[in-house]
């Protein structure tokens, strides 16, 4: 009980966002019903063969990484709750699309846009928490969002375990509800980045506004960047 405590205690002191985002990232977690029954969904409920559905299992994996990197860029050069907002809100309407068209095999290609779509949108999820921490309390702020995923979606497994077989279309359905529902809480409930102040100073850093400036207007692209940093291939 006590190390439960100790644990528990580490989350204290988080700009006030993070436990907002904290309980956003349980509500989208617990209504990820998709992707965990996926395979099952094309397999059983949708009559194709197994190699089909490693395709379309491959292609939507693959196509989720050019997204990212799409959403990546969005983040930088737009605003990223808008991104987020946008992309999110487009996702969810694609798995409502889905739902209603699950004995229809034209779904793939809405299931397929629906993972490009919520792929542009995560970079922007992240830079969220990039802004509203700093270095010293960044990998806690992590850390709580990872623990609010994990309890969502043991939470939304059972959830789905029980109305796949009668109720798959429910699946889609749910799914798309509780991104809307994402939404509309951070649309209500966190501010542009631009509103706060990131708690690093220029002087805590080493630099000056000036030389920050400079920095946050630097022209490389993403690719140069990875090739200067090769490491980064192999992630």
């Amino acid at each position: 009980m006590l190390n439960i405590k100790s644990n528990i205690s580490e989350y204290k002191g988080l700009p006030r966002e993070m436990y907002v985002l904290f309980f956003i990232r349980i509500i989208n977690a617990v209504g990820n019903f998709v992707y965990p029954f996926l395979t099952l969904i094309l397999t059983e409920k949708m009559n194709y063969s197994p190699f089909e559905t490693g395709i379309i299992m491959l292609i939507t994996s693959v196509i989720y990484v050019p997204a990212s990197i799409l959403g990546g860029i969005l983040a930088d050069r737009w605003k990223y709750k808008s991104t987020f907002m946008l992309f999110s809100g487009f996702t969810g309407i694609l798995f409502l699309i889905c739902g209603f068209l699950l004995n229809s095999r034209i779904m793939i290609i809405f299931l397929i846009l629906a993972n490009v779509s919520d792929g542009i949108s995560q970079p922007s999820n992240t830079a969220m928490v990039s802004n509203f921490t700093n270095n010293e309390n960044r990998s806690t702020a992590f850390s709580l969002l990872y623990l609010g995923h994990n309890i969502g979606l043991s939470v939304g497994q059972l959830v789905g375990g029980t109305i796949f077989n009668n109720y798959t279309k429910y699946l889609f359905i749910g799914n798309a509800v509780t991104i809307f529902l994402c939404v509309i809480l951070i649309k209500f409930l966190v501010k542009e980045g631009t509103e706060y102040n990131n708690t690093e100073s220029d002087i805590d850093i080493g630099v000056n506004t000036e030389e920050t400036n400079i920095d946050k207007n630097d022209n490389k692209g993403l690719f140069k960047i990875i090739i200067e940093n090769k490491k980064l291939i192999f992630l």
